[in-house]
């Protein structure tokens, strides 16, 4: 017969540390996959908010594409070129004869010049509008 191996332990001590080390390896899978979940969830909802942000600057630039739009459709009219060249940068057209105004510059020696005294309002705006509609002599 053969007789047992001293130095090594029993088969039902073996069979325990094996089914111990298979659980912590299944336990340390469970916990790097918990681990990846939460991270990819947090990647998602950083992502989701980058494509709402996004969308909201597309709706903003529609919106102001629009209005650009609107103001080129505005140019493109027939005179309203010379018009803003008029109006706003006081071009003049070949023909046209502008008429300047100067102003004179104020001078330290000449007086202020004293208006008149107002005149008191003989009666308030209300009732001569009363008296317009219903005049005294009627009763």
């Amino acid at each position: 017969m053969t007789t047992p191996n001293l130095s090594s332990p029993p088969a039902s001590t073996q069979i325990r540390r094996s089914g111990r080390l298979i659980f912590v390896g299944l336990l340390a899978l469970c916990l790097l996959f918990a681990i990846g979940y939460v991270q990819r969830s947090s990647d998602k909802a950083a992502v989701e908010a980058e494509i709402r942000a996004l969308e909201a600057q597309i709706a903003q630039a529609r919106q102001q594409q629009a209005v650009l739009q609107d103001e080129l459709k505005t140019i493109e009219q027939p005179n309203a070129i010379d018009a803003a060249a008029r109006n706003d940068l006081g071009l003049v057209q070949p023909g046209d004869q502008p008429i300047v105004v100067l102003v004179p510059p104020a001078t330290a020696t000449s007086a202020p010049v004293a208006l008149p005294p107002a005149q008191p309002a003989a009666q308030w705006d209300w009732q001569r509008w009363l008296e317009d509609l219903w005049p005294a002599g009627e009763q």
